[in-house]
């Protein structure tokens, strides 16, 4: 599978309600025509268990360039943080040279492991 044809599979994978985990289809949890995705507190706080092996580079909030190379991560949206994970993951993306070092950092992370880092790095914006 190409490169742009595999983001766009994991973009549909993650960021689709009908396909998350997290999906919530009762009443109370609709809107007039929008389904939402529920984050709870415990996603959140798995997700910042899982992140303290990325605070060496990227810091405790997410707010350092790793190793000087990369984009702060801190507040960055869950679904684009996802797209990006998985791909690393994967050994498709090598963002700043540091494909490899990222690869060996999430890939033993399972789906729920990367989306809950996901929803706690999208967090870091509240703090």
């Amino acid at each position: 599978m190409d490169k742009k044809l595999y983001s766009l599979f994991c973009l549909l994978y993650f960021a689709l309600p009908s396909c998350g985990s997290n999906f919530d289809d009762s009443p109370q949890n609709r809107t007039s025509s929008t389904n939402r995705i529920i984050v709870s507190s415990d996603n959140i706080k798995k997700g910042k268990e899982l992140f303290t092996k990325c605070v060496g580079c990227h810091g405790f909030n997410g707010e350092k360039h790793a190793l000087g190379k990369s984009a702060i991560i801190q507040g960055q949206e869950k679904e684009g943080t996802i797209v990006q994970l998985t791909e690393y993951s994967a050994g498709f993306l090598n963002q700043y040279g540091m494909g490899g070092l990222m690869q060996g950092q999430v890939r033993n992370f399972s789906d729920s492991d990367i989306r809950d880092v996901a929803s706690y790095i999208e967090s870091l914006l509240a703090q």
